[in-house]
């Protein structure tokens, strides 16, 4: 049963980004029923089999109270038994316009913010199942293996279809970004996050093959041999990889996911140079990484990487911030409903802007909106809290570092573009993050664990 559902929730997040990132009701409402399908298998069996859990609560108590204390919260959102002094105007206006009694919500809608509830949890459910099952290092290593070739097969695809010049998704034609990669997803940006996360993980399993082999008892000629040994007869998939998904990032023409991807790879690096028993030449690597990063990043297009960045305040991003920090200052604390975005914005919209806009174009802005600033600082919290949980695994394993560094590096990755894209929105995304930061998590336990 175990291996069934590990491998079922493997295959539910890689076939995850096939239908265009599940951005659609149908494929987000169909993942949280698998996910929702597997948390109860999971359950069954580790009710009968009595066996404890591989990873306990406590370990995680602090990330789970705060993500809970946000999920109540937004099932608050939708309850009518509020404070009638809580509920948006809009329904009495509402009220008084039908002429009938409706009942009041904080939510503007109510089936928006149940709906983003349903897709919240299945990450929870994806996350927790990660978790437990990334107890063990054999399976770690198969997540990570997984999504390195889920993340080769997703860029050689996305490659392919940008040099034959056939500008579609799977056989539909493209509606947004008809010359710029983005795989199987509709967003540019959204492929640049899943990218930069196969590329950390693929960097995180090719360091831990080479720092499986001690190459401080070899004399110079004999490394030489060692190396190119492990690079073409061992390590060459993963160099491909990382080559493939290197080249998808850049042909997605997303600077903003591409610099995140850039910075996420030197904060890998940083992660790992905390470990206590880290080899010498991995902490000279180290600073290498970092200058051959710094002399990349300059010669792709730094320039015109923070170019855009320095202007994406510019024109109607600006506008779009501006009004929803409006709209945040009319309900800072209670929100306007998680999930509602869309719906408030319309009353925002300025005239200057012709397109429909449907997120804030920056996850915290969204989320203030939704939420309310206190649950969203909660929220916030809650990710900076792994984050912590991995960087102390780092620091505190005997082995398998790499792990929670990695972890380390995609929390990094979603929070520098969740400043400029709402990249966290799209579900397959979003899926792929719990699960490779459920598996980090987990071993971030210390190896002197007897249980670890």
């Amino acid at each position: 049963m175990p291996r069934i559902v590990f491998w079922s929730l493997l295959g539910t997040v890689v076939l995850s980004p096939v239908p265009f990132g599940s951005i659609y009701p149908w494929s987000y409402s169909l993942i949280a029923v698998v996910v929702a399908l597997l948390i109860g298998l999971w359950t069954v069996h580790t009710l009968f089999s009595r066996a404890p859990l591989p990873i306990p609560v406590r370990h995680v108590s602090g990330p789970v109270l705060l993500f809970g204390g946000v999920i109540l919260w937004a099932c608050i959102q939708m309850s009518p038994w509020t404070p009638a002094s809580w509920h948006n105007p809009v329904w009495a206006e509402t009220s008084r316009i039908l002429g009938q009694n409706i009942p009041g919500f904080i939510s503007v809608d109510p089936y928006a913010t149940e709906t983003s509830i349903m897709r919240l949890l299945s990450y929870a459910g994806i996350f927790w199942l990660a978790l437990q099952f990334g107890k063990s290092t054999q399976r770690a290593k198969q997540v990570f293996y997984v999504i390195a070739v889920s993340g080769l097969l997703y860029a050689s695809y996305g490659i392919a279809v940008e040099l034959t010049g056939m500008k579609k998704i799977l056989w539909f034609d493209k509606e947004f970004y008809p010359d710029s990669l983005t795989s199987t997803f509709r967003y540019k940006n959204g492929y640049a996050t899943y990218a930069g996360m196969g590329l950390v993980c693929t960097l995180a399993l090719l360091v831990r093959s080479l720092g499986d082999t001690n190459f401080s008892a070899l004399g110079a000629q004999e490394k030489a041999r060692v190396l190119i040994t492990l690079l073409f007869e061992r390590v060459w998939f993963l160099i491909v990889g990382l080559v493939a998904l290197f080249s998808a990032l850049l042909l997605s023409d997303s600077r903003g996911g591409m610099l995140a991807g850039l910075i996420a790879g030197g904060a890998f690096f940083v992660a790992l140079s905390l470990a206590r028993n880290l080899m010498i030449p991995f902490r000279r690597a180290f600073v290498r990484a970092l200058a051959l990063a710094a002399i990349a990043f300059v010669f792709i297009g730094g320039g015109a990487i923070f170019d855009r960045l320095a202007n994406s305040g510019a024109g109607s991003r600006t506008l779009i911030y501006a009004k929803t920090i409006e709209a945040i200052r009319e309900h800072p604390f209670l929100g306007w409903g998680l999930g509602t975005f869309e719906p408030v914005f319309a009353t925002y919209h300025p005239p200057e802007i012709a397109t429909r806009i449907i997120r804030a174009h920056n996850e915290y802005l969204d989320n203030a909106q939704g939420l309310g600033i206190p649950a969203t600082v909660a929220l916030v919290a809650c990710f900076i809290w792994l984050a912590f949980i991995c960087l102390r695994g780092v620091r505190l394993r005997k082995r398998n570092h790499y792990f929670p560094a990695a972890g380390f590096a995609v929390l990094v990755l979603v929070g520098l573009h969740s400043i400029v894209d709402f990249t966290l929105q799209i579900p397959a995304v979003a899926a792929t993050l719990a699960l490779v930061l459920g598996t980090c998590v987990a071993q971030s336990r210390s190896s002197s664990d007897p249980n670890a």
